[in-house]
């Protein structure tokens, strides 16, 4: 199963509280991914990630990095680095992160001692002492950028680095703007509307899921800051006739949901459990299926 499909499936079970299960039978390549089974009703659930191939290079050559991610048994908690990569060229981009993760480690360390939570290479200036010799090593090493995502997310296990690409901003495009072009590229996702269509439910959901190598204006907007909160869009998504709903993440957003009934709704990460990209045994149990006991997600 994909990274993508186990963490939308994730999502949107938290987010709506039920019970979202794999197909009746997943052994044809038409199926849709999910079945979300809400009130005595059925809808189906495809993910899809939208990538932007200019990006998708950087963005491989940073997965190779244990699917982006590595553990740091001395942090107690989930770290993200944004990797500065500008003017670096493809073959080049393995050998500037492979050792990163090792280097962060002792600055992010030092951060989690006098409680810095968000810091950038530019402004060690703003500190004093260790903090300010920790964040002048982030220019050295090629890091833009430091953050804890849930701060008050602590993992008893050691922490967790996230490598990714960094990310300019602001993005010249307007947050409606930005919505728009992703529900262009839904226009042209065949594939996800024939499985959606095929399904024969009323509800039919997609889920999309950005990344390293999505376009980085809608990314930006889904990521609340002191220089830009959280806005959602104004204006109802046009959607494909073959999608009734629509769901928008990124790894470290909150999860978008827009529905005929209700509009745009964010719901905040899910809580209450460790929180890494990838799952581990234990990370997580899923909502039991009242239909098809069966087919509930495998277990870890």
């Amino acid at each position: 199963m994909r990274h993508d499909e186990w963490w939308a499936r994730w999502r949107v079970e938290d987010a709506l509280g039920v019970p979202v299960v794999l197909p009746d039978d997943n052994s044809a390549p038409a199926l849709f991914d999910f079945r979300i089974e809400r009130a005595g009703d059925v809808a189906a659930l495809e993910v899809v990630s939208a990538t932007d191939s200019r990006r998708a290079a950087t963005a491989a050559a940073i997965n190779r990095v244990h699917m982006h991610q590595t553990p740091a048994p001395s942090l107690r908690g989930f770290w993200g680095a944004s990797v500065d990569l500008k003017g670096k060229t493809r073959e080049s981009v393995w050998p500037r992160v492979r050792g990163l993760p090792a280097r962060l480690e002792p600055i992010l360390r030092i951060l989690e001692v006098h409680d810095v939570v968000d810091a950038r290479a530019t402004q060690a200036s703003c500190y004093d002492g260790d903090v300010r010799e920790a964040i002048e090593m982030l220019a050295s090493i090629g890091v833009d950028r430091v953050w804890r995502p849930r701060p008050s997310m602590i993992d008893p296990g050691g922490g967790t680095i996230f490598l990714t690409i960094e990310l300019k901003g602001p993005p010249a495009a307007p947050l409606d703007e930005a919505v728009a072009d992703l529900v262009q590229f839904l226009w042209a996702t065949n594939d996800v509307r024939r499985k959606l269509i095929d399904s024969g439910f009323a509800e039919r959901h997609c889920f999309v899921s950005l990344n390293e190598s999505s376009d980085w204006p809608l990314r930006y907007h889904m990521f609340p800051q002191a220089t830009h909160p959280l806005v959602l869009p104004a204006v109802a998504p046009v959607l494909p006739p073959e999608i009734t709903h629509l769901w928008i993440a990124d790894d470290f957003s909150d999860t978008w949901h827009w529905s005929p009934a209700d509009g745009w709704v964010a719901y905040e990460m899910p809580r209450g459990r460790v929180w890494r990209i990838r799952p581990r045994p234990g990370d997580y149990t899923p909502v039991p299926s009242r239909l098809a006991p069966a087919n509930v997600w495998p277990a870890y």
